[in-house]
């Protein structure tokens, strides 16, 4: 059992190398304040599943003056995207250790008149990967560390 334990710890070290090694992107995926106010805080051992929701629409485009630009845009977005957590028993520099998956769902409804652009799509988007989350629990805070890394699979 130490051996399957040390050979995990291991693996996903070399993963959150290899992450930290590879091309990085900007962080246009994740919108801000999509976690809430107990964002840095693991649940105990278990299995997980969170599901974030997120619509967006826009009927403005604006230039670089802040001015709107008259193009009819029409825009609407909805992306649901299911999270599979896994935290496990064991401990990595006395943290909890945990990972996950996030696979994304959009649609989207785009017109622009003045482009003559009318479409309507849905899909995957990129799915995201952590293969490393620590987790500390004090007595009056809680502190997270995570690696993961968005792959390529959506449009």
């Amino acid at each position: 059992m130490r051996a399957v334990k040390s050979s995990f710890i291991g693996i996903s070290f070399l993963l959150f190398v290899a992450m930290i090694a590879s091309a990085q992107q900007e962080t246009g995926h994740y919108p801000p304040g999509v976690e809430g106010l107990r964002g840095s805080t693991l649940p105990p051992p278990g299995t997980y599943l969170k599901w974030y929701n997120i619509a967006y629409n826009a009927d403005t485009l604006k230039d670089a003056h802040g001015n709107s630009a008259p193009v009819g845009l029409d825009l609407d977005v909805f992306v649901t995207a299911p999270r599979l957590i896994k935290m496990t028993e064991y401990k990595f520099l006395g943290a909890d250790y945990g990972l996950d998956i996030l696979v994304p769902f959009l649609t989207e409804d785009l017109k622009v008149a003045a482009a003559g652009v009318n479409r309507s799509r849905s899909g995957v988007g990129d799915i995201y990967v952590e293969p490393l989350m620590l987790g500390w629990h004090f007595q009056q805070w809680d502190a997270v560390a995570a690696a993961g890394v968005w792959c390529p699979t959506g449009d």
